[in-house]
């Protein structure tokens, strides 16, 4: 399933946690328990025609949303394709270009990235991009930065990724109508640091670090409320792994110990077997051993990863010997 890869995909697992979000939003998964992803299919597919037979075009659309996001999921392109071609043809039918159509839009180059076909994946994002700027659609563009910014970010254009996030962080603050602000903006920050520990450009990275952190220290207080803290903790073993990365490309050895030592306070709060903070944790701490002479426990390090299945590549471009 495309949702159980994509979760132990090292590259996009938050992705995958946000469409579980997006899902349980919309039916109220407030509740224990959610229905399977297979019946949230059906539910928005008996949606999407009964809403069409009273020509009520926004619930319409909603179904749309919800169908073409499980497919994306599943890896079903070509049921993708055909409900992005559903949405085009109506929006093209009315004259309009709601928010779903770049929605479902993202998803198609988004699934292309994912298959590693940044050739298209490119391609479509731009084009939606160019529609999104021609109609200063911020929604859109918002959309649209946050896609760019990932292909960016997988084809190693580090620093046009985060130029590209920070668009779309931007864009937020004018946009009053995104549905769950804040798992947007904590999206593109995580993704945004992704990017910005592995360029040069430390007084940003130290500023992202800095507004990742208040934005977690922010969620961690709504968790404590809702009894819900175990994506807090991931997403602070994140943090300090990634300040560990900083700190050692920095040469600062103290402060990597410092940060390392707090990411490993969080260890076993993921979600999944090789869950992406599993695999950054263990290549930062790799890389600390390696700067702190200590090969090895890097190596030690580097077993674990490779027992994953999936080496992290920002450890390809690192030797440890």
């Amino acid at each position: 399933m495309r949702l159980m890869n994509r979760l132990k995909n090292w590259m996009s697992i938050r992705i995958g946690m946000i469409v579980l979000i997006s899902f349980g939003v919309f039916v109220g998964s407030a509740e224990s328990s959610s229905p399977p992803l297979a019946e949230m299919k059906d539910y928005y597919q008996r949606l999407y025609e009964n809403a069409l037979a009273v020509d009520s075009i926004s619930i319409a659309y909603r179904g749309l949303k919800g169908m073409a996001e499980y497919y994306y999921n599943q890896s079903k392109r070509d049921s993708l394709v055909y409900c992005c071609n559903i949405v085009d043809s109506i929006a093209k039918d009315r004259h309009e270009y709601p928010n779903v159509f770049f929605d479902v839009k993202s998803f198609s180059s988004q699934d292309l990235l994912w298959r590693e076909n940044y050739e298209l994946a490119m391609s479509e994002a731009m084009d939606l991009y160019r529609v999104a700027s021609r109609l200063k659609h911020k929604y859109g563009l918002l959309r649209c930065s946050e896609t760019l910014g990932l292909i960016y970010q997988r084809i190693r254009r580090d620093s046009d990724a985060v130029v590209s996030f920070q668009e779309g962080l931007d864009l937020l603050e004018d946009i009053k109508d995104v549905p769950d602000i804040m798992d947007t903006k904590l999206r593109l920050t995580s993704y945004q640091l992704e990017s910005s520990v592995r360029t040069t450009q430390y007084a940003w990275t130290e500023r992202i670090l800095e507004q990742y952190k208040t934005l977690l220290d922010e969620r961690y207080k709504t968790g404590q409320e809702r009894d819900d803290l175990l994506s807090v903790k991931r997403e602070y073993w994140l943090l300090y792994s990634f300040y560990t990365s900083f700190y050692l490309s920095k040469g600062d050895l103290a402060n990597a110990k410092r940060t390392l030592d707090k990411a490993s306070s969080y260890v076993g709060s993921h979600w999944v077997e090789g869950d992406y903070a599993i695999n950054t944790y263990l290549a930062v701490k790799a890389r600390y051993y390696k700067a702190a002479g200590d090969i090895p426990s890097a190596l030690r390090c580097i077993n674990e990863l490779l027992e994953t299945e999936r080496l992290p590549e920002d450890i390809h471009s690192r030797r440890i010997s």
